[in-house]
């Protein structure tokens, strides 16, 4: 077993040593987290502290191939257009591009980036991405982010436009991407809830209608439901643990 450690351990580096910053024709998605409570830290022999504020980053970086993607996002729009699955308007016509462009893009393998929270100038670097083009790092928050943070306070973070690939080199990253993270404490509510046909009307069940809905209709929200979760937020928050809602879902990120 340690000899099979130690190779994944070379593999790892191998791939990580190979890794490089997005530059200006890459693409950066960065997605809302929540940051939680690391294990208590030991200050004196019977003393402890609160732990660190945690939080799991994940970022989806994609390569440049917008001409291509382009000539392709039209011809999609075309044919929905001509099998009347959507209706033949520029408004729709620009929704459609919208929604089947991230589709197209193409995966950025071995990627990295730096972000930033706002007000604080401390950078953070995300893990490599991987084979799926998706990077997932557990990190420490700043210092000076994590020093006042308090339950319910929301940062915003964002990708840091700069990137420093060498001593003379020196490119900018793709579009200013940004998130949010959510800082919650250990007890209270949480809801998790799934999202297409619970929250947002998708109509799985309906190869056309789910098509529609998902490409060339306006997003619409399942009636009542918009109620039913602020009232639910409203009844399991309280000032010390404010309810956190997560959304999961079996379709695809480009989403």
């Amino acid at each position: 077993m340690p000899a099979i450690t130690k190779v994944f351990d070379n593999l790892v580096n191998m791939v990580s040593s190979h890794s490089k910053p997005v530059d200006n024709g890459d693409e950066v998605w960065l997605l809302d987290n929540i940051a939680f409570r690391g294990e208590p830290q030991q200050v004196q022999s019977h003393d402890q502290t609160a732990g660190r504020w945690k939080a799991e980053y994940v970022a989806a970086f994609f390569d440049n191939n917008e001409a291509i993607r382009e000539k392709i996002v039209d011809a999609v729009a075309d044919i929905a257009q001509t099998l009347d699955i959507a209706p033949d308007d520029k408004a729709t016509e620009e929704r459609i591009r919208d929604r089947v462009a991230p589709f197209l893009r193409q995966i950025g393998l071995h990627k990295v980036v730096k972000i930033h929270y706002e007000g604080d100038q401390e950078a953070v670097e995300l893990g490599s991405s991987e084979a799926n083009g998706i990077s997932c790092t557990d990190l420490d928050l700043p210092l000076a982010v994590a020093a006042h943070a308090r339950p319910g306070d929301v940062r915003k973070m964002s990708v840091i436009r700069s990137q420093q690939e060498g001593a003379d080199q020196h490119s900018d990253t793709a579009h200013l991407e940004t998130g949010r993270t959510l800082f919650v404490e250990d007890g209270g509510w949480g809801v998790i809830s799934d999202i297409d046909d619970t929250i947002k009307i998708t109509e799985v069940r309906d190869r056309i209608k789910l098509i529609k809905n998902t490409f060339t209709k306006e997003a619409e929200a399942v009636p009542g439901m918009p109620e039913l979760y602020k009232q639910l937020h409203d009844v399991l928050s309280t000032e010390s643990h404010p309810a956190p809602f997560v959304y999961l879902s079996a379709s695809p990120y480009n989403l």
